[in-house]
C-alpha cells in the first residue's frame, strides 16, 4: 500500500476518526444550538472580541457536551471488532477485542482467560465513566431540550 496504513495503529486511528466525525457533529451541533446566543452577544457587547467570547463563554458553557462526545466516541471506538480485524494482522498490534477472540480455538474456548480479559478491557471505560459522571450527565440532558 503506498501510504502504508494497512496494518498500522495510525490507519486505524484515521479510520475510527472518520467512522466517530458524523456522530460527533450531530451531538455537538444539537448541544451548541442549545447555548444562547444572547450570551455569546453580551460578551462581545462588553468589549470581548469573537475568540475571546468563544473561550470565555462557549465553550466552558459547552465543556459537558464536549466531554459527553468525547467519552461516547471513545467508547465507540474501544468496542470496535470488525474494523480492527480486517485491517489489523500483526497480532502484536491486535486491539483488545480482537485479541480476546484469539482465546477461542477451533473445539475449545479458554474461559478463564476470556473472562480475565473481558474484565480488563471493561476496567479502562468503567475508570473513565466515574471520572468524568458529572459532565456525562450533565451534557447528556443539556442539549436535549431545544427552547
Amino acid at each position: 500500500m503506498v501510504l502504508g496504513l494497512l496494518d498500522s495503529r495510525l490507519g486505524l486511528v484515521a479510520a475510527y476518526s472518520t467512522l466517530s466525525l458524523p456522530f460527533c457533529v450531530l451531538m455537538l451541533t444539537a448541544f451548541f444550538e442549545s447555548i444562547p446566543q444572547e450570551l455569546e452577544e453580551a460578551a462581545l457587547i462588553d468589549g470581548c472580541t469573537r475568540i475571546q467570547a468563544l473561550f470565555k463563554i462557549v465553550l466552558p458553557l459547552s465543556l459537558p457536551g464536549i466531554v459527553a462526545t468525547t467519552f461516547f466516541s471513545f467508547v465507540i471506538g474501544w468496542d470496535q471488532f470488525l474494523l480492527p480485524s480486517v485491517l489489523m494482522s500483526t497480532r502484536s498490534k491486535w486491539p483488545i477485542t480482537v485479541g480476546l477472540h484469539a482465546f477461542y480455538g477451533q473445539y475449545d474456548a479458554y474461559y478463564d482467560e476470556i473472562a480475565a480479559t473481558g474484565f480488563v478491557s471493561i476496567f479502562p471505560v468503567l475508570v473513565i465513566f466515574l471520572l468524568l459522571q458529572k459532565y456525562l450527565v450533565e451534557g447528556m440532558t443539556a442539549g436535549s431540550i431545544k427552547g
